[in-house]
C-alpha cells in the first residue's frame, strides 16, 4: 500500500504548503552522476504496478524516464486491468517493458516486477504516483557513499488528483534515525520515497503477499530486523497522489495489515528487549492513528472499532 501511518499523518509533519503542479517530464538541473544508461554497478530498475491506472500510468512512466540518471530499466506490472492500462502503455511507451497478470494485488505486482529486473537497485513506484526530477541521482548517490545501507529514503509531496503539490513531507523531522524503533513507533514508510538495493529484497523475500494493506511496513520492519540500514536523503523525491480511486482510502483493510505486520513482527523470538518493551506504545498509537484517518475519512464504525483496539494498550480511563 502507499504509505501508512507516514502517508496521511503527513500534517503533523508538513514543512512547507505550495499551490504550483510539479511536471515530471522536466529534469533536474543539477549534473547527472553518471551520463550513460544503465552504467556503474548501482544502476536503477524501476517497478511500476498498475490495476485500473489508464489515466495516471503515462505520467508515472514519464516521470521515471525524465530522470536525470536514466534508469537502467522500467518494468510496468499490469495486475489484470480492465481498463485501458495495457493500451495505454503498449501504444505510449513501447520501449517500456510490459508484465501481465491476472488480479492478485500490488504485492504479488511488486513482486512479479523487482523479480523480473536487472538493476542492482530497485524503485518503486505505484502507476498513480510520479518522481521528482533528480530523484534517482539523489538517492544512489547516496548509496554510492555507504555500501552499508540497503535503503535510501527522503521527503515526498501530497499531490491531488489533478497533480498539483498541497503540501510537502519532512519526516526526518520527528524520525531523524531511521533504525528498527522508528520503523516500530513512527512507520514513516511510502515506498515511492525510497530506492532498494535488490540483494535486500532477495534475502527478505520480497512483499507479503496475504497482506492487501501494511505490506510496505510489514516488508520495511522485515528488512530492518534482518540488519538492513537505512538513510533519508532530506528533500522531496517523489509525489503521492491522493484520488478517490486510491487504495489508502480501505482503512478496515489496513487496520487488519497493520495489526498483522505488528503481530508478525513481535511474534519474533530474537526480537531485541529495546524492541520489544515499545510493543504497547507502538499498538497503543497506531490504533489512535488508524482511528484518526477513519474520522477524517468519515467512517465512524471502523473508528470506534479502532479506538476499541487502543484500549487495553492504555492506562487512561476507558472514557
Amino acid at each position: 500500500m502507499k504509505g501508512i501511518l507516514a502517508a496521511e499523518s503527513s500534517k503533523r509533519s508538513t514543512a512547507a504548503t505550495t499551490e504550483n503542479s510539479v511536471n515530471p517530464s522536466v529534469p533536474a538541473e543539477s549534473k547527472s552522476i553518471r551520463t550513460s544508461r544503465g552504467s556503474g554497478p548501482l544502476a536503477v530498475s524501476v517497478v511500476v504496478p498498475a490495476y485500473n491506472a489508464a489515466r495516471f500510468v503515462g505520467q508515472a512512466i514519464l516521470s521515471a524516464q525524465a530522470q536525470s540518471l536514466p534508469p537502467l530499466e522500467i518494468i510496468v506490472v499490469d495486475d489484470g486491468s480492465d481498463d485501458q492500462t495495457v493500451a495505454v502503455v503498449e501504444r505510449e511507451f513501447p520501449q517500456v517493458r510490459l508484465l501481465t497478470q491476472s488480479h492478485r494485488g500490488v504485492s504479488a505486482a511488486r513482486n512479479r516486477g523487482w523479480r523480473a529486473t536487472r538493476g542492482a537497485l530497485i524503485a518503486f513506484l505505484d502507476a498513480d504516483d510520479f518522481f521528482l526530477p533528480g530523484k534517482l541521482a539523489a538517492q544512489v548517490r547516496l548509496l554510492e557513499s555507504n555500501r552499508r545501507l540497503g535503503v535510501a529514503h527522503s521527503g515526498w509531496l501530497i499531490a491531488d488528483e489533478q497533480g498539483h503539490v498541497t503540501r510537502q513531507v519532512t519526516p526526518w523531522v520527528y524520525a531523524p534515525d531511521l533504525d528498527l524503533a522508528t520503523w516500530v513507533l513512527w512507520k514513516p514508510v511510502l515506498l515511492g520515497a525510497m530506492v532498494l538495493r535488490r540483494e535486500w529484497l532477495e534475502r527478505a523475500g520480497g512483499f507479503a503477499e496475504d497482506l492487501s494493506q501494511a505490506e510496505d511496513v510489514d516488508l520495511l520492519l522485515r528488512l530492518s530486523c534482518m540488519g538492513c540500514r537505512a538513510a533519508w536523503v532530506r528533500q522531496p523525491t517523489f509525489a503521492y497522489r491522493q484520488h478517490g480511486e486510491g487504495t489508502s482510502r480501505r482503512g478496515a483493510e489496513r487496520a487488519r495489515g497493520l495489526t498483522t505486520a505488528l503481530d508478525r513482527l513481535f511474534a519474533q523470538p530474537a526480537l531485541p528487549h529495546s524492541v520489544r518493551r515499545l510493543e504497547r506504545k507502538a499498538r497503543y498509537y497506531t490504533a489512535l492513528w488508524l482511528a484518526w484517518s477513519m474520522f477524517e475519512q468519515g467512517n465512524p464504525e471502523e473508528m470506534e472499532h479502532c479506538l476499541e483496539q487502543a484500549v487495553p494498550y492504555s492506562n487512561r480511563p476507558r472514557d
